[in-house]
């Protein structure tokens, strides 16, 4: 498997050329994962997707969906992650609303990226200071940093209610099948992750009904 076919499941998937059973049934759950998830989204995309410059904003949003199913499935592995794949993420994000901005003629658009980078990656390197290092990696503040340019920041508070709420469940999940330690890791990243998603998709579904 070389770095390009990981970095593009859906390319790797079109080549189909595992080096093993195992890595061919990884693969597969990844190409599903990433083709669930980039349907979900389309089917429910909080803008309305009505001119060429929507399109090509979702069309980017879909490569950072593909970007972030193979860091989920690097850090479910090997709880690690490549710091120039987090960059690459982020790049993708900035130019994902830089994109938006013009569709919609918002610049403010920019500033609200910035305010909900700042909201959601202060929190971990907070604990990552507080911890020194011992419950979150460097790598998780960089891409908490990275992913907060998707969000507003009420959708970057959202995101970290969620992993709370995700980190608790995985915790119960574990401890119900009776595999949990204190020494127990979780892959935190990937947690990151589908909050992210949750958010940016259902987000304003979300603080509507909660608002009501």
């Amino acid at each position: 498997m070389t770095d390009m076919e990981f970095k593009l499941p859906f390319v790797r998937f079109m080549q189909n050329k595992p080096d093993t059973k195992k890595t061919s049934q990884r693969s597969i759950l990844q190409e599903l994962a990433f083709v669930s998830l980039a349907l979900v989204a389309y089917l429910f995309w909080p803008s309305t997707l009505d001119s060429l410059g929507s399109y090509i904003a979702f069309g980017l949003w879909v490569l950072i969906l593909g970007q972030c199913v193979s860091l989920a499935a690097d850090n479910i592995k090997t709880y690690m992650l490549p710091t120039e794949r987090i960059y690459t993420v982020a790049a993708m994000s900035a130019a994902f609303v830089v994109i938006d901005a013009v569709v919609y003629n918002s610049p403010i658009l920019i500033l609200v990226a910035m305010g909900g980078s700042f909201m959601l990656g202060i929190v971990p390197w907070l604990v990552y200071q507080l911890s020194t290092g011992k419950w979150i990696g460097g790598g998780d503040v960089r891409l908490a940093f990275s992913l907060g340019i998707l969000l507003s920041w009420q959708f970057s508070l959202l995101t970290l209610l969620l992993a709370f709420v995700f980190v608790i469940l995985g915790i119960g999940v574990v401890a119900l099948m009776g595999l949990y330690s204190p020494k127990q890791r979780f892959p935190t990243s990937t947690i990151w992750l589908a909050a992210v998603f949750v958010a940016l998709i259902f987000g304003e579904t979300i603080l509507h009904t909660a608002g009501h």
